[in-house]
């Protein structure tokens, strides 16, 4: 996602905050509001797996949904953007 905000030269801050940051985007492009509820079940997961207060633990279940997410983001902009992207198999399995 913010790849495509410094591609369309729209300012962000520096955030892990993804309904943040997708918002800027559908200000830009309403087709993006599809997004909100995925986005928003996984957001606070970066932040807490990076700056844990206690340890916690994400589901096999977690996990997989927030790959799935990133994955649906990630194609969607491609296409958006018309490119494509080649990516090893460790990435994608």
């Amino acid at each position: 996602m913010k790849a495509y905000l410094i591609l369309y030269s729209i300012p962000f801050k520096y955030s892990h905050d993804l309904v943040y940051l997708l918002d800027l985007i559908t200000q830009q492009d309403a087709e993006f509001e599809v997004f909100y509820e995925m986005v928003s079940e996984i957001q606070g997961y970066a932040i807490e797996v990076r700056y844990p207060n206690e340890t916690i633990f994400l589901t096999n279940e977690k996990v997989e949904k927030a790959i799935l997410v990133a994955k649906r983001v990630r194609e969607f902009i491609c296409r958006k953007l018309n490119i494509t992207i080649e990516y090893n198999n460790i990435i994608d399995e």
